[in-house]
């Protein structure tokens, strides 16, 4: 059973850098004359979502035990609150996509990540 995203983190994704792709799921192959074809790869493809959220300090703490303690490094996917509301997501930190940490005010931490929402 996958984890839950701490109740005491921030549970919504902050709106100035949030976004949403469509999954990847095509292929094309190249023909010898004409345009390429281009069909669909999978029935389901995971949904890449960046985003950033603002925490104090404990905050900041709490999510580094959360990825290295609880995600073994961040290799297991969890439960995260669907910024769009409605249930919540199964997630999973998508390739380079770990939490990067950059001050913000005087005692504040915004911590940027990318997720892949899975089928």
């Amino acid at each position: 059973m996958a984890d839950t995203w701490p109740a005491t983190l921030p549970q919504k994704l902050q709106s100035d850098d949030y976004s949403e792709q469509e999954a990847e799921n095509r292929i094309r192959s190249a023909n010898d004359v004409g345009p390429a074809k281009v069909r669909r790869r999978t029935t389901a493809n995971v949904q890449p979502v960046s985003g950033s959220l603002i925490m104090s300090l404990d905050q900041k703490a709490l999510l580094k035990s959360f990825v290295s303690e609880t995600l073994l490094g961040g290799a297991l996917p969890f439960w995260f609150p669907n910024p769009n509301g409605g249930a919540d997501w199964l997630v999973r930190f998508a390739d380079g996509g770990l939490p990067t940490w950059a001050p913000f005010g005087a005692i504040e931490w915004r911590a940027s990540f990318k997720l892949e929402v899975l089928p």
